[in-house]
């Protein structure tokens, strides 16, 4: 018989944190009782599959670890603060930072790894987890040294794996499977030709797809030898998600903003309405833009605007030349027209749709088209000079 789960309605990140501190509670001595020995065993197994995360540990087991002597929430701000102690006498502190929808801000682990390497308690080894159950992107993979990454999926697999049942356990394992599955439908609506047009506009589903094409070996190749790419995500003014892909770097000819590109190019992933005013439907859409920072002074517009219509150009006609190679068949849509000397614009874009726009044909047909284009960017502004 079905019965709700109090996982469904404690969502937070603190309630997290608060099963993780449970989980290894049961590792401490006052509850190693011959009645919670699967337990205390499981308790035991996961602090070693934590610390197995991390090389020197690969090979730890559960005999090896005696328990969790100190467990803190909120300790120097850490989410779940916890000091292992092992068969041999030694101490490990262990910091996990849990994340359900965000990402590392502030250089926070930084200072979770200054605070507990300054406090006065003794540990042999200090070492992190950062455990997200959200989407991973490129910055959750961008950790100090110190932490390892633990994703949903391997947890959940792990507490599977587990020879006991609780109540609270058993109810975490199944809020997070729940979890885990709706992650793996958006992931697979993301290239049903049909089914994207809804879940693009979720974040998971963005991902996925720009990464079916920007981390393709297709793409690479077209790409070629330049390494300035980044693949990151974020929200609109309303809260909706955009995923976008930085792929090229121009000449610094309009200094603005300290060591950031002035000028660089990107795909966009986002949703809007293929068309301005009350015509057109909305639709998720991949656009290739070029942003360029300026102080927005009379010459500096002018100049950058001139530039702007000098891509265009290249773009247009790398689709001419993508087009006449019988394997490019996107078709484009309207861009946005506003070019009035605003930091960002619209070079082309590609709206989905579930009969020509497909997304199997953008994973194909995009490395085709970015060849072309790259062929033909110009590096040089029209009248180069520097403007400082």
């Amino acid at each position: 018989m079905s019965q709700p789960n109090l996982f469904s309605f404690a969502t937070s990140e603190l309630s997290q944190d608060a099963f993780l501190c449970w989980l290894l509670a049961w590792s401490q001595g006052q509850y190693r009782t011959p009645e919670n020995g699967k337990l205390t065993e499981a308790s035991r197994a996961f602090l070693g599959f934590l610390l197995s995360k991390h090389d020197r540990y690969r090979a730890i087991t559960p005999e090896d670890i005696t328990g969790a002597v100190d467990i803190r929430q909120q300790y120097e701000k850490i989410d779940v603060y916890c000091v292992v102690a092992l068969a041999d006498g030694s101490r490990i502190s262990l910091i996990i930072e849990d994340k359900v929808e965000t990402s590392q801000h502030s250089h926070q682990l930084d200072r979770y790894l200054r605070a507990v390497r300054g406090d006065n308690i003794h540990e042999d080894d200090l070492v992190g987890i950062y455990f997200k159950t959200g989407l991973v992107t490129d910055a959750d993979r961008q950790l100090p040294p110190e932490f390892a990454l633990l994703q949903r999926e391997d947890l959940l697999s792990f507490l599977k794996g587990l020879e006991v049942s609780h109540l609270i356990l058993d109810e975490y394992i199944a809020y997070l499977g729940g979890v885990d599955a709706v992650y793996r439908e958006l992931e697979r609506q993301a290239l049903d030709p049909v089914e994207c047009m809804n879940a693009l506009t979720q974040a998971p589903a963005q991902w996925e797809l720009m990464e079916a094409i920007f981390r393709s070996s297709a793409f690479a190749e077209a790409q070629g030898d330049n390494d300035k790419c980044e693949l990151y995500n974020g929200v609109n003014v309303g809260g909706t998600p955009w995923t976008q892909f930085d792929f090229w770097e121009g000449p610094n000819l309009i200094r603005a903003h300290g060591k950031d590109p002035d000028e660089f190019l990107m795909y966009r992933l986002d949703y809007r309405k293929t068309r301005r005013g009350t015509k057109g439907d909305w639709r998720p859409y991949i656009g290739l833009r070029r942003y360029c920072r300026h102080d927005k002074s009379p010459d500096k517009r002018r100049r950058t605007l001139d530039r702007f219509e000098q891509l265009r150009k290249a773009c247009t006609a790398g689709l001419g030349a993508a087009r006449a190679s019988g394997k490019f068949t996107l078709v484009p849509g309207q861009t946005l027209s506003d070019y009035s000397g605003q930091f960002e614009q619209e070079l082309l874009v590609f709206f989905l749709d579930p009969e020509s726009n497909t997304p199997d044909r953008f994973v194909q047909e995009i490395p085709i088209l970015h060849h072309e284009i790259m062929e033909r960017v110009p590096e040089k502004w029209p009248d180069e000079g520097t403007l400082t």
